[in-house]
């Protein structure tokens, strides 16, 4: 499925997260739009937070927030500046939603496909 913004915040608030690493940018290549859940509906209403009573998560359908995609085989990149503009930008975008730096990203299955960020480039 699409990335889940709600149960990633929540991840985030519960666990204590600081920053987030970001895995198989490169299967998102050539999809357009990205899709990503940015809250849910439930009975006529919008959740902005994970529902946890199981019977409402079963009842609730997820809205989705639609972002540009980008193309390219990025599987060789080892730079974030190098990604194609369009993938930084939904790197970003992810940071900006959820207030939490992504300080790895990867583009393939590798360890040499992993590229580090200095958390300090966040906003």
């Amino acid at each position: 499925g699409w990335l889940d913004l709600v149960q990633l915040r929540y991840a985030i608030r519960v666990s204590g997260i600081r920053s987030l690493a970001m895995t198989k940018l490169d299967t998102l290549s050539g999809l357009r739009p990205l899709k990503v859940c940015v809250a849910y509906r439930h009975k006529g209403r919008l959740l902005k937070d994970f529902p946890v009573s199981i019977q409402w998560q079963e009842e609730a359908r997820p809205v989705y927030e639609e972002v540009p995609g980008f193309d390219g085989d990025i599987g060789e990149i080892r730079s974030f500046a190098k990604l194609p503009a369009a993938c930084q930008a939904y790197v970003r975008w992810v940071e900006r939603r959820l207030d939490v730096p992504v300080s790895i990203a990867s583009v393939g299955q590798s360890r040499e496909a992993t590229i580090q960020r200095d958390p300090g480039l966040f906003r």
